[in-house]
């Protein structure tokens, strides 16, 4: 038998790239569940976007490093 979700039943939210231009122009935090070559990263702490691609990539300022993670791994916007 198959099942069909209710959208209301998925864990994700929606962001899109406008979400994340808005949030580089205000200045705004972000939550991500994953940053490429930062394995001490906590899902818990919020990291500042600086930049967003074509590609959905996501460029985060850390301490005057840059990482990158994608747009798809952001899951909210303080």
């Amino acid at each position: 038998m198959k099942f069909i979700k209710l959208y209301e039943e998925f864990e994700s939210n929606i962001i899109t790239q406008d979400d994340i231009i808005e949030c580089i122009k205000e200045k705004k935090m972000i939550y991500t569940k994953s940053i490429s070559d930062y394995p001490e990263h906590e899902s818990d702490q919020p990291v500042l976007p600086v930049d967003i691609d074509n590609n959905n990539d996501v460029t985060l300022d850390i301490d005057g490093n840059y990482y990158y993670t994608k747009l798809n791994y952001i899951y909210k916007i303080d």
